[in-house]
């Protein structure tokens, strides 16, 4: 672990992008990060793969991976899923040709779009017209 420490900015809880909860105390978490790496011998690349938040895998066949995703949504578990580009692009290719249609075909995803606009797609309300003077 380099021996900085860390500024006053980057101790500010309302900068970075660890999850909310971790982003009081940042300077005793940075110490414990160091104490760990200390104890194990772990260089920094390892440390991050330590403890970065993992994320949860689905793996198998498309409709198995369906299965769950379905599970999320209908339980209102997640409003959405971030894919982890890790085996780009052959993953990508997988996910729009094979997951995605059962996604569909189970009513969790959805088969066109509403409008024209991003904000259609959102299902956001239209923006008011600007005031004149």
């Amino acid at each position: 672990m380099p021996d900085i420490e860390p500024s006053e900015d980057e101790l500010d809880p309302s900068r970075g992008t660890i999850a909310i909860a971790h982003r009081t105390g940042k300077a005793a978490l940075i110490r414990k990060w160091r104490e760990l790496a200390t104890e194990r011998g772990l260089s920094l690349r390892q440390l991050v793969l330590e403890v970065a938040p993992g994320h949860p895998a689905f793996t198998g066949m498309p409709s198995a991976g369906a299965g769950e995703w379905t599970r999320y949504v209908t339980t209102r578990a997640v409003d959405g899923f971030n894919i982890v580009p890790h085996l780009l692009p052959s993953s990508v290719a997988d996910i729009v040709d094979k997951l995605v249609p059962e996604l569909q075909s189970r009513g969790v995803y959805r088969t066109e779009y509403r409008g024209s606009t991003l904000r259609d797609h959102l299902d956001l309300p239209p923006l008011a017209a600007p005031q004149g003077d």
